[in-house]
């Protein structure tokens, strides 16, 4: 599996021949974060590309929170809200200070575990974003706004000991 590989070697060369230039795609990488930040994206983001943000859930008294691609001039191009005391995620983007159409598919407060970290993923398709939750499928959203304007990851929200704990960006 080349998911497995963990580094490239060059080698051979000879009357003359030499290797002068490899170039690697850059690696997502996990990084601490704090609830209430924002974090650059390296690069506009581009049709493959995945966000996963991880969290521990404390218990129903949690209040909602979500992870929201965001460009400059208050543009949320994504907002995936967690909502557990009504059972539900509101998807939606905001664009001039304004909330658009929202959409709301069902969430059960029940997919969270007290005290259990979870997964939230994001992943770019060529029309809108597919959000998986524990590596399962929970909704799709189409792309409202150019992705190219993406500029940052922030996640929000929480209560009585709700946490995101990392974050991973392409």
């Amino acid at each position: 599996d080349i998911s497995l590989a963990t580094a490239v070697a060059l080698h051979g060369g000879s009357n003359g021949f030499q290797w002068t230039y490899l170039r690697l795609p850059p690696k997502s990488v996990r990084i601490a974060v704090e609830t209430e930040s924002s974090y650059p994206l390296s690069a506009p983001l581009k049709v493959g590309d995945v966000i996963k943000a991880w969290g521990i859930y404390i218990d129903d008294t949690t209040s909602k929170f979500s992870v929201n691609i965001i460009g400059d001039d208050d543009l949320f191009l994504l907002h995936v809200d967690f909502r557990p005391y009504i059972d539900t995620i509101v998807l939606n983007n905001k664009v001039d200070g304004r909330w658009q159409t929202e959409v709301r598919p069902e969430f059960s407060r029940s997919n969270f575990v007290s005290g259990d970290k979870f997964k939230v993923t994001i992943k770019v398709l060529d029309d809108q974003y597919k959000i998986s939750f524990n590596n399962e499928e929970i909704a799709r959203f189409s792309h409202r706004d150019d992705i190219s304007l993406a500029t940052a990851v922030a996640l929000h929200g929480g209560s009585n000991g709700f946490k995101w704990t990392h974050l991973s960006l392409p």
